[in-house]
């Protein structure tokens, strides 16, 4: 089951409402999204999966703990709609610098840095 974040896994400034992480700016109180100042349109579980992902920056949240997150159940069903999910929050962030989600085969996802020196594009 996940947990609150600790100091040492929240990302650089977080606060009750804001979490931002590089480029991307979460307001938990309105449900929107900014990278590099521009508002990206998410659905409220891309949201809430780039919110959870965001709370653990650069370490990986479990597939069944981030199911049970979203929806409640952990089942082999709700593993394949986390994957869609993430399929479609990736395409909205193709700008977000230097955080990336990236899947860890066989574990879950992480919202983690570019290896320094990578391109941004």
């Amino acid at each position: 089951m996940l947990e609150p974040a600790t100091p040492a896994t929240q990302p650089r400034s977080i606060t009750d409402e804001v979490i931002e992480a590089g480029n991307l700016l979460l307001n938990l109180g309105n449900y929107r999204l900014q990278v590099d100042g521009r508002p990206v349109d998410l659905t409220y579980h891309e949201f809430d999966l780039l919110r959870l992902l965001a709370e653990r920056l650069d370490h990986v949240v479990g597939f069944r703990d981030l199911a049970r997150a979203l929806w409640q159940a952990d089942g082999h069903r709700e593993v394949r709609r986390l994957n869609v999910l993430a399929f479609r929050l990736r395409a909205k962030l193709t700008d977000s610098w230097p955080y990336r989600i990236e899947t860890i085969r066989g574990r879950g996802y992480g919202l983690v840095k570019a290896i320094e020196g990578a391109s941004r594009g």
